[in-house]
């Protein structure tokens, strides 16, 4: 892009900060948060986990029950607040391309350093609640996986559907959101055939009480998969916590 396009672009069309709302002024630094946000943003990823004080890449804490043979995650989801949360709060609402391209850059680059993507992995997604979808017009964590995959070279194939359902699981606990997950998503035409004996890689936006993950991965192995890895770009730390006590 030549310096006057960009000055166009900054002119009509100025970045603003998922964050904050405030212009970004240092694109080069981040196209998606402001160089304040950035500076904690990066904090809060340092500061390791939670629980167990490892870097996110490192960490192998994980809430009981959990179904995924191994997982990876690079962000801390903070209800009290964080900009990590609002990173992800900002992709919920729209397609917001620079952050879905900074959580891409985040997670890629975990799994990469735990060894774990190879050419033969299958790469899935977690399906938003069509009623949500239709009401943004996005679908976060297949935007995410599409980021991925173009990054990887990775095969997408949508492998799990979502029903229509009157139930929010968003702030129960396990126990609640379980059976509610179970009864939410189920396997798409083809998949068995798709899945059969593959490594697939599972892909989500947030992982909170591991509910949902845990019923995806299930399906996924009554499709055939012989080992599911769940990728997801952040994990709460309160729901680790109480897990972990």
């Amino acid at each position: 892009m030549s310096n006057l396009t960009k000055r166009l672009r900054d002119l009509f069309f100025p970045l603003t900060c998922a964050a904050c709302g405030e212009r970004i002024t240092d694109p080069d630094l981040s196209s998606a948060m402001c160089g304040s946000c950035y500076e904690k943003y990066v904090a809060e990823i340092q500061a390791g986990c939670a629980v167990c004080g490892r870097e996110y890449v490192n960490c192998i804490c994980r809430s009981q029950p959990f179904f995924p043979d191994d997982f990876v995650f690079a962000l801390p989801y903070d209800k009290m607040g964080g900009i990590c949360r609002k990173l992800i709060l900002s992709c919920k609402n729209r397609k917001n391309t620079p952050v879905l391209e900074e959580f891409a850059v985040r997670t890629v680059s975990a799994a990469q350093k735990r060894g774990i993507l190879t050419e033969e992995l299958l790469l899935t997604y977690v399906p938003r609640a069509p009623e949500k979808e239709i009401h943004t017009g996005v679908d976060q964590a297949k935007e995410l996986a599409k980021v991925i995959a173009s990054k990887t070279g990775l095969t997408l194939h949508s492998l799990l559907g979502h029903r229509l359902l009157k139930n929010e699981q968003k702030s129960q606990p396990y126990a609640k959101r379980a059976p509610a997950a179970e009864q939410a998503y189920y396997l798409l035409p083809d998949s068995k055939r798709t899945a059969e004996g593959r490594v697939v890689l599972l892909v989500d936006d947030v992982v909170t009480t591991g509910a949902t993950v845990n019923v995806c991965t299930s399906l996924l192995r009554e499709a055939g998969a012989a080992k599911v890895i769940c990728l997801a770009a952040a994990r709460s730390i309160q729901s680790l916590r109480e897990f972990m006590r």
